[in-house]
């Protein structure tokens, strides 16, 4: 695993709206919590990390759901997002490029980035 900073990338979210990321300067820190839709244990955490983002609101830290799940469709991650009630965005990174880059292996897991892309 790299210690070089991710580059910015273009993401979409469930509601079609377009990211790069990480955020970079606008925020203090780019948190990214990768879930598996059909995961027990993800599910089960969804009220802790809504409440977490929710404490977080207004503190210039950007929470990204990410679905790094290559046969997720658009209309699941969406229906998914809005059951378990995330109101951060909620990526789609089918290829994994995300996971890769920051070292992610499981489901859940949390990775913070600083503003300049480095995972902290």
């Amino acid at each position: 695993f790299a210690s070089d900073p991710i580059r910015s990338e273009e993401f979409v979210d469930v509601l079609g709206e377009k990211w790069n990321l990480p955020s970079g300067g606008s925020h203090k820190a780019t948190v990214f919590i990768f879930l598996g839709y059909d995961c027990p244990i993800s599910n089960g955490y969804a009220k802790e990390v809504t409440r977490i983002c929710e404490d977080y609101d207004g503190k210039k830290i950007l929470f990204c759901m990410v679905y790094a799940d290559g046969d997720l469709k658009l209309d699941d991650a969406k229906k998914h997002a809005k059951e378990y009630g995330y109101r951060s965005p909620a990526i789609l990174d089918p290829k994994m490029i995300l996971a890769q880059k920051t070292g992610a292996t499981v489901k859940p897991e949390a990775v913070v980035l600083s503003p300049k892309g480095e995972v902290l």
